[in-house]
């Protein structure tokens, strides 16, 4: 098995480490770009993935060894009412799906078998999140980086959609408020 942790609770802005590989430190950094943000994953200093935001996310462009395609295309969405929050192929061509658990995410197989695992530290029973881990089991370890990868996307599109519910709730909640009583019959 194969644990990443990030030393920042950010998807798009964090050292990551790799406990079995203590030169392979892993950096994801997020910069302004022509038309957009460009989020570059490298490993001991080397590109080895981007992603180039669009404020469309079937014109967001993603690079990765062997692949250049749309967002949507990399990294399908799943069914309204399925628990699928994304799923992708792996080096053969086999399909992954990322599920929401609760409050963490699973990768499995076509099978349902778990190829990795995200979750969070914690200090104590009181204390806040300390940082964010993700578990590669033997599975997966061969193509770990590509896990790495769609995990950051992943995880970064929904705090995107979490953020945006919240403000949908804040507003309808505001519109409610400001809104003239009804007449009294």
């Amino acid at each position: 098995m194969v644990t990443f942790t990030f030393l920042r609770d950010d998807p798009l802005h964090s050292e990551i480490t790799r406990n079995d590989n203590a030169a392979a430190r892993y950096e994801v950094m997020t910069d302004r770009a022509v038309g957009g943000k460009k989020t570059v994953l490298r490993r001991a200093g080397q590109e080895i993935a981007s992603v180039e935001w669009r404020s469309k996310e079937r014109k967001t462009q993603v690079v990765f060894p062997g692949r250049h395609s749309t967002l949507n295309e990399f990294l399908k969405k799943g069914g309204f009412f399925s628990s699928v929050v994304r799923e992708f192929k792996d080096p053969r061509e086999h399909t992954c799906s990322w599920k929401r658990q609760m409050h963490h995410f699973i990768l499995v197989d076509t099978v349902e078998v778990a190829i990795a695992r995200h979750h969070r530290a914690h200090n104590g029973l009181f204390s806040n999140k300390r940082d964010m881990s993700l578990d590669v089991f033997d599975k997966g370890v061969d193509f770990a980086d590509l896990i790495l990868f769609t995990f950051i996307l992943v995880e970064h599109l929904q705090r995107v959609a979490a953020r945006h519910s919240a403000n949908q709730a804040a507003l309808t909640a505001a519109v409610a408020a400001s809104a003239p009583p009804p007449p009294a019959c």
